[in-house]
């Protein structure tokens, strides 16, 4: 298209023109990484210090610890990114630097006008980087420090909670505290029942239904025959290649603790695998399963050790009858029972004294 067409005029292109440049405009007035690195790290030591301020308060609570936490934590992962960002531009300025030499001495002739002015940017970005380094650098240390003190004043809350008096259980504030939470831990059984029932209908549903049984049966089958096989098959070899004594008695008990731990964990996950096989289950119903799977394997390894005591084939001469007695008579109960105290959270107690 020529610009002296009769549509075309001059005063026509330059209002084009006009228009075609106006976003360009306010393209200079756009805060340069320096500027807006300069106001993160302003506000940061900000922040900094006013955690730090709030942590030498005594009444501060573990809700403020957990935000003073996630605010230091935010703010080391950004100065650490930072660093992460600005050291090779660094490294690169400083090889462009070594590339261009070192700039002429006094009565030497002058470099030419546009390395000098390239040696001068350079020069200049280099300097702004190097300061943005230090600043992260230090602010980085800063806030992990900070997190260390987090930390430490959380050890110091929960060590003043233990040493906290409450009533005794014989008088009745003792009791109406507890009476108190019941209304929490009853929501809480209700949700975990639905919960469990929500996993329970999403498994067997009817794309999953198939996986669902088969992964039931087959950790069935492990938990009992395949268990039960392998004990025998291996009282049977420690029979016939190893010598009476105690070697016999050690190794029998061992092989015991490893196969009930091993094959009832391994039914646990089968039957998690197929309930889950076709991804029926919601993220949570998955983490009830997980703690689930844990709980099996320690109160599989509980039954099998107090299995392994007990066995008249595998006990040692040197245990006493009072010893024997003190052992529960039915190890599965009790391994449940230690297995739930061990996976399932609870809230640590508020008192070493009473009364």
């Amino acid at each position: 298209m020529r610009f002296d067409d009769a549509g075309m005029s001059f005063p026509r292109v330059l209002i084009f023109l006009a228009f075609a440049l106006l976003p360009m405009a306010g393209f200079g007035q756009q805060p340069t990484p320096q500027q807006d690195s300069s106001k993160f790290f302003d506000e940061a030591r900000q922040q900094v210090a006013a955690i730090g301020k709030q942590l030498s308060d005594s009444n501060v609570t573990d809700a403020n610890l957990d935000a003073f936490r996630d605010g230091a934590t935010a703010i080391a992962a950004e100065a650490d990114a930072l660093l992460a960002d600005r050291t090779p531009k660094l490294e690169a300025l400083e090889t462009r630097l070594t590339e261009l030499g070192p700039p002429p001495s006094k009565g030497d002739p002058p470099e030419a006008t546009d390395i000098a002015k390239e040696r001068a940017d350079i020069q200049k970005e280099h300097a702004d980087l190097d300061s943005e380094i230090k600043r992260a650098k230090l602010l980085s240390v800063d806030s992990h420090q900070l997190i260390g003190d987090i930390a430490e004043a959380r050890t110091a809350n929960f060590q003043a909670q233990l040493s906290q008096r409450t009533p005794s259980p014989l008088t009745p504030t003792f009791w109406k505290s507890v009476a108190g939470n019941l209304v929490s831990d009853a929501a809480r059984l209700a949700a975990l029942r639905s919960g469990i029932a929500a996993a329970i209908a999403d498994a067997f549903a009817p794309d999953n239904r198939a996986y669902a049984i088969g992964g039931i049966v087959l950790g069935l089958l492990l938990m009992v025959l395949g268990r039960w096989w392998v004990e025998r098959a291996l009282m049977r070899f420690t029979a016939d290649h190893m010598p009476h004594g105690r070697l016999r008695r050690s190794a029998l008990a061992l092989a015991t603790v490893v196969v009930v731990t091993l094959f009832t964990g391994l039914g646990a996950q089968a039957i998690a695998i197929g309930l889950d096989w076709h991804d029926a289950l919601s993220q949570t119903e998955k983490q009830l399963a997980r703690a689930f799977i844990s709980t099996v394997y320690i109160g599989s390894f509980i039954a099998g050790l107090g299995r392994a005591l007990l066995s008249p084939a595998s006990q040692r001469p040197g245990v006493s009858r009072r010893q024997r007695a003190s052992i529960p008579s039915s190890p599965s109960t009790a391994a449940i029972a230690r297995a739930m105290a061990v996976t399932c959270p609870m809230t640590p107690p508020r008192s070493r004294t009473i009364g």
